[in-house]
């Protein structure tokens, strides 16, 4: 699961933001079959810095998602990511890492 979401000017609001995401994510604790959760933050410079947030349970994707995706608004986006995306993402990174 990737959930984007976008800095703004205040940071005290994008704290708290991402505070009640990881608080919807944490009431659906990983299975052995987990899905794994990333963070791409969307810097106002455009930038981006990916955080691996853990894990979650992929029986409750279809109810978290819109959970999430009401807590960010218009200031991000949530998605379930498909196998293919995440082997193209290990590729990127084994070709940045020089491996």
């Amino acid at each position: 699961m990737r959930i984007q979401v976008e800095e703004t000017t205040d940071e005290a609001a994008d704290l708290r933001r991402i505070r009640k995401l990881c608080a919807a994510l944490d009431r659906y604790p990983a299975t052995d079959d987990a899905l794994p959760v990333e963070f791409c933050i969307r810097r106002r410079d455009q930038s981006e810095q990916r955080l691996a947030r853990g894990t979650v349970a992929p029986s409750a994707a279809e109810r978290l998602i819109p959970e999430l995706q009401a807590l960010l608004g218009v200031l991000g986006t949530v998605r379930e990511v498909g196998v293919l995306e995440v082997a193209e993402r290990e590729r990127e990174l084994a070709v940045v890492g020089g491996g």
